[in-house]
């Protein structure tokens, strides 16, 4: 699901992404000219390996999501790391959702028998 940016100009826009369980529900709103403001809450079943035996493990993950989108580089370093650049003038919520699914996997998880 692709938005240009330039229909989030002075108005919120409802989000709502729904993929392979995965669901994304949040408002984008611009934050200044060539940045947009992504808040809502991020919500998946995920399985990933324990990093000690290697064995599945399977958790619900349901967390507030604040990133940022950038229409073409960002080259201020006063604000947050959590900034993702776009460079087509879209905003990509198949590769947002899958950054951040991808960010949450490469924690260390352990299962209840290596706990």
């Amino acid at each position: 699901m692709k938005i240009a940016f330039s229909k989030v100009y002075n108005l919120d826009i409802p989000v709502e992404y729904r993929a392979q369980g995965v669901e994304c529900l949040g408002t984008l709103s611009q934050k200044a000219k060539e940045l947009v403001k992504l808040e809502g809450i991020l919500k998946a079943d995920l399985v990933v390996s324990c990093d000690r035996c290697g064995a599945d493990v399977k958790f619900g993950y349901n967390e507030p999501l604040k990133i940022q989108i950038s229409n073409g580089a960002y080259s201020n370093s006063n604000d947050d790391l959590d900034i993702i650049e776009s460079f087509d003038g879209t905003i990509d919520m198949d590769e947002i959702v899958e950054s951040e699914l991808n960010m949450i996997k490469s924690d260390y998880y352990y299962c209840e028998q290596c706990q």
